[in-house]
């Protein structure tokens, strides 16, 4: 996913992408975590990371996810170069997802774009 990113102009500002913990240490990022009541910091949006397993991330390719879901829902995701050590270049699958496997969700992308908008104004205005 991180190589995509970058390929997209996105700099997620990550130590260790390769890590799946990486993207989930920035705390102010995690919008969705399953063990908390209440669940949701904010509405789920599309490619936003999910953490399903213990080693595997995915983008949310829905456009939301309704706080409102239940376990059993299913979402679709993107995976991305998901083929262990045969990783190849600009590859995605397509995958469709029970809700009750989603360990935590980060949106990286919201806050990225905030930035650079900030930036861009700020530019202009000099």
């Amino acid at each position: 996913m991180y190589f995509t990113a970058k390929k997209a102009g996105l700099d997620f500002d990550l130590k260790n992408p390769a890590a799946v913990r990486s993207w989930f240490s920035d705390k102010s990022k995690v919008i969705y975590d399953h063990r908390q009541p209440g669940r949701f910091q904010a509405t789920p949006r599309r490619m936003d990371v999910v953490w399903l397993f213990q080693s595997h991330i995915e983008a949310i390719a829905d456009q939301t996810i309704p706080r409102d879901i239940e376990d059993d829902d299913m979402i679709n995701t993107v995976a991305f170069n998901s083929r262990g050590n045969n990783v190849k270049e600009g590859v995605y699958h397509p995958m469709r997802r029970k809700w009750r496997d989603v360990k935590l969700v980060a949106n990286h992308v919201t806050p990225f774009v905030k930035k650079k908008e900030k930036t861009e104004v700020k530019t202009s205005l000099k």
